[in-house]
């Protein structure tokens, strides 16, 4: 291949590359695609885009891809899914298998993506919220049945339509919950290591502290606390001390932050709000003891349990410990090839625990690609610090 072939595959990988991210940013998905387009579309899109990249050249990555084939079709089994559910399933199996190159980057791309499309979301949240603008708005429905209220639209961001009476409210941006914002804004910047040198990352972090997101400060707080150098804990933990008193005070920060870290009388957090359903764990203790707790109940079952909750533990009652145990093992072991005993690794886990705890829907091809990148491009962070180190 010559130069100037070389220069035209390099624009076509790009290219392609970067229409598959902004395929995965629909995919969320933001609010002017709620009921109107089928992921599957999208779904078929990324696969057309990305067929040529597939590789089976990589042991570790095809048996990583051929249990997690098996898993999805056990999953596809207990939800009796027809041949568009089963195509939606092996799509996502498919990405696992392409060129490590190719994925860092589509996920490049979508970080630039999501931190530049935050930059006007914002800008709009800031001049309704707190310099009172009357920005055009109009009112929207949900994007699915759990979801109680409206939205009201305006440019860039959508809100819930209910009474709000503090001072300023969560941050939505495009997407359905505020929690989304955060879960994938404390990702991103996991993998990026909190580096605000990078002004791409700036943005997605003032995304993540306005959505005032539970999992967002959790992520941001234990990675600093468990990955940055001890001299910054020290400085870090030196400033919240000496704040802490002055904020606390704050009616919206001791509302949206502060109070969502005590403790429950069940021993969890009064911010975590992953089952909606009080009689859940009862339920959840029972079923733990029986047989069913393995492979799961029928279709569907936690819904019945933990309607518009969403908890790992909905996860278990549907396809039992033993197949949500081996995909989250699948993940960790895949991991641990590329990454070893490194720092990466330890952060990986960390990006792991957060998406499955907060995010669980890991029939999601959105999801499942968020839980995956990170094996990825954490691997070439490791490599560099490697060298750096030698």
């Amino acid at each position: 291949m010559n130069v100037s072939e070389k220069i035209k595959s390099f624009e076509r990988s790009d290219i392609k590359a970067f229409a598959f991210a902004f395929t995965l940013f629909l995919m969320t998905p933001p609010y002017f695609i709620w009921n109107k387009l089928s992921p599957l579309i999208f779904i078929a899109f990324c696969i057309l885009l990305s067929f040529r990249y597939i590789k089976f050249n990589a042991i570790p990555k095809v048996i990583f891809a051929f249990f997690l084939l098996l898993f999805y079709v056990f999953v596809g089994f207990k939800e009796a899914s027809n041949l568009f559910g089963y195509f939606s399933l092996i799509g996502i199996v498919s990405f696992t298998l392409l060129e490590d190159e190719f994925l860092k980057k589509v996920f490049k791309n979508y970080i630039f993506i999501f931190s530049v499309t935050m930059i006007p979301s914002i800008v709009s949240y800031l001049l309704v919220n707190i310099f009172d603008v009357n920005l055009p708005n109009e009112i929207i429905k949900p994007l699915n049945q759990f979801k109680a209220n409206d939205y009201i639209l305006y440019p860039f961001y959508v809100q819930q339509n209910t009474f709000i009476d503090l001072i300023l409210p969560r941050f939505y941006a495009y997407y359905d919950e505020p929690g989304v914002v955060g879960t994938i804004s404390g990702v991103l910047l996991m993998v990026n290591g909190f580096d605000l040198r990078k002004k791409i990352n700036i943005p997605i972090l003032i995304a993540g502290l306005l959505s005032f997101s539970f999992a967002f400060y959790i992520m941001m707080l234990g990675y600093f606390f468990v990955f940055v150098k001890t001299k910054y804990k020290v400085i870090g933990a030196i400033v919240i001390i000496s704040l802490l008193p002055i904020i606390s005070s704050n009616e919206l920060l001791n509302s949206y932050i502060f109070s969502r870290f005590e403790i429950n009388e069940n021993g969890s957090f009064t911010g975590d709000n992953r089952i909606v359903n009080r009689n859940f764990e009862g339920f959840y203790d029972r079923y733990s003891k029986s047989d069913d707790f393995y492979f799961g109940l029928e279709k569907k079952a936690s819904l019945k349990y933990n309607f518009g909750g969403a908890s790992y533990k909905d996860l278990i009652v549907n396809y039992g410990i033993i197949p949500f145990g081996t995909f989250i093992l699948l993940f960790i072991l895949y991991a641990y090839n590329k990454l070893q005993f490194r720092k990466e690794f330890f952060v990986y886990l960390f990006v792991l625990w957060s998406i499955i705890y907060q995010r669980p829907f890991i029939t999601d091809y959105y999801y499942v690609f968020l839980i995956f990148m990170p094996i990825i491009f954490l691997s070439k962070k490791a490599l560099v610090r490697k060298k750096v180190e030698s």
